[in-house]
């Protein structure tokens, strides 16, 4: 006979809970896009947003620090076969914003292994007003929120696992950023004293970082774009960089 403590849970009850937090994943992610897309800003805006929509299209180069990641984003968002060509910038920001909310309810996942926890914060965000407005026009920083949003997740990832794999992929992302607006190099510093006082002692050796310097480089070669096109003369370069 089994012994009477014997565990009950179904072995096929791990499998449900991944299928569940799956679904859960993609109705967040899904609800939030078709709300941003019928809310979405549906052509040309004024100011800075109208500057990349134009830059987006032409591929040229916005005004300082010039926006290359952005820009080469918008450019493939205005291939797509479906609205007008401003109408496809403003849905970059949908997307992107979208997939934010993904990242941060697995943030909040990891941290209080709650997949409900993190659902919930993940909307809560999703609808403040502030990120809304955010996800209906084109602008950079939406895209500036989802590369702090996966540095965040590949810390918190390191810090559970241990797997190095998640400080390359940490690097990649704050090279992105970093080469996106330079107003992330500061976050360097709270970066370093987390990993610093991090459970793993490889964390503190210098070969553990070869492979993440690697990878936070690689974010850099972006910032290519703006030399190599500005000697193209592109249609919009007001102030060459």
């Amino acid at each position: 006979h089994a012994p009477a403590n014997a565990s009950s849970v179904s072995p096929s009850e791990p499998a449900q809970r991944r299928v569940l937090t799956i679904l859960g994943d993609l109705a967040l992610v899904l609800g939030s896009l078709v709300l941003y897309v019928r809310t979405l800003a549906p052509t040309v805006l004024a100011a800075d947003s109208g500057e990349f929509q134009l830059v987006s299209h032409v591929l040229g180069i916005a005004h300082p620090p010039g926006y290359p990641l952005y820009t080469l984003l918008g450019k493939l968002f205005t291939l797509l076969p479906v609205g007008n060509v401003a109408w496809r910038v403003n849905l970059l920001s949908a997307v992107i914003s979208a997939a934010t909310l993904w990242v941060l309810s697995r943030c909040v996942r990891l941290v209080t292994g709650s997949s409900v926890a993190g659902w919930l914060g993940a909307a809560y965000l999703g609808v403040a007003s502030t990120f809304w407005a955010q996800a209906t026009t084109a602008n950079i920083r939406a895209l500036t929120v989802l590369l702090v949003a996966i540095q965040i997740y590949e810390l918190i990832a390191y810090e559970r696992t241990g797997r190095q794999g998640h400080l390359v992929g940490f690097a990649l992302a704050f090279g992105l950023g970093v080469s996106h607006h330079s107003s992330m190099v500061p976050l360097a510093l709270p970066y370093m004293v987390f990993c610093l006082l991090s459970a793993h002692g490889a964390s503190r050796q210098w070969r553990t970082w070869v492979k993440p310097a690697g990878a936070f480089v690689v974010g850099l070669l972006v910032l290519l774009y703006l030399p190599l096109r500005s000697r193209m003369n592109p249609a919009f370069d007001p102030a060459p960089i």
